[in-house]
């Protein structure tokens, strides 16, 4: 179980590995109320003048859970005037957006929301990130996932500490910044309890209609009693080491993309007796990256779509270029 000064520990060496210690960085701290983003709040808050850092608070009411969502926001705007911090509290109805978007998942839906918000926060400030709190338990239960949809390594690699804003497009400059993910939620809870700190526990975390909810409060249990005790540290060395492999491969791909592909402004053309003579493995990444190219959004390619286009490649061989 860490303590305050080892989380905080934690925070610090994640601030000064990503590049965000020490040079008057401004962060967009995404606050729920819950006890991951209110540690990583009062964490950083702690940590804000020995890393010359420049905090803002946002926080985003779904309008899902009626008055509990107020009460929510208005714990994040409280706390954030409590420590004297600049926020940004907004209330938006989800109603239009899900009908623009043609969005039937309510995970989806909320996940997409909050990062539309955050990013035009973050963009309208000139914030070098966005900090979430999302913990090593975050992180088991999304390479679970991942686990049970055959997912590549861009699933199994979970999430990173920090990378390029991952949606929407459109901000080359800013990155998400995650420095709990070697924190437990168990460590969170302790964190603020030590300090003497409240925090919020959202009811929509419970519902079992949500596939979340349910890998966290089913599977991750039965995993944990009758498999292995510790599969949430095995879980993370799978993302850990997905990563470093996934890292060789897309060095390989940049390596050979000028020789394998031409862009234009509508299309990206391949020479199909380099990209077959590739091993299986490089020839998928290959194809992610045009297919990136050409879209700037992989959030819904699957390793099956890949494998297809693999397969029509094989396919047309004969052709010289597709």
């Amino acid at each position: 179980m860490a303590d305050v000064a080892s989380l905080d520990r934690q925070v610090a060496a994640a601030l000064r590995r990503v590049g965000l210690s020490g040079n008057d960085s401004l962060i967009v701290l995404g606050v729920s109320g819950g006890s991951d983003s209110s540690a990583l709040l009062y964490s950083l808050h702690r940590l804000q003048e020995a890393h010359q850092l420049r905090l803002h608070v946002a926080h985003l009411n779904h309008n899902f859970r009626g008055d509990e969502a107020d009460e929510d926001a208005r714990f994040s705007e409280d706390l954030a005037n409590e420590l004297n911090l600049p926020f940004t509290v907004v209330k938006q109805d989800p109603t239009q957006y899900r009908k623009d978007r043609s969005i039937s998942s309510f995970e989806q839906l909320a996940r997409e929301m909050r990062y539309v918000f955050m990013s035009k926060v973050a963009d309208e400030l000139g914030a070098a990130a966005v900090a979430v709190g999302h913990t090593a338990d975050d992180q088991a239960e999304t390479v679970l996932q991942h686990v049970l949809r055959g997912s590549g390594l861009h699933g199994l690699q979970g999430m990173t500490e920090s990378a390029p804003w991952p949606w929407p497009m459109g901000y080359p400059n800013l990155r998400i910044f995650r420095p709990l993910l070697g924190v437990t939620k168990a460590d969170t809870i302790a964190y603020c309890r030590e300090l003497g700190r409240n925090f919020r526990d959202d009811s929509g975390n419970y519902l079992p209609r949500f596939t979340r909810n349910r890998v966290r409060h089913q599977l991750m249990p039965l995993l944990v009693n009758e498999f292995n005790p510790r599969v949430r540290e095995a879980l993370g060395r799978l993302a850990r080491t997905a990563a470093s492999d996934l890292d060789f491969i897309e060095g390989e791909v940049s390596r050979l993309w000028p020789e394998l592909a031409t862009v234009t402004d509508d299309a990206v053309r391949f020479d199909i007796s380099r990209l077959t003579a590739l091993h299986p493995a490089l020839q998928r990444m290959v194809l992610r990256r045009g297919y990136s190219e050409l879209t700037g959004d992989t959030r819904r390619l699957r390793e099956s779509h890949l494998n297809a286009m693999a397969d029509l490649i094989s396919d047309a061989a004969t052709v010289g270029t597709v």
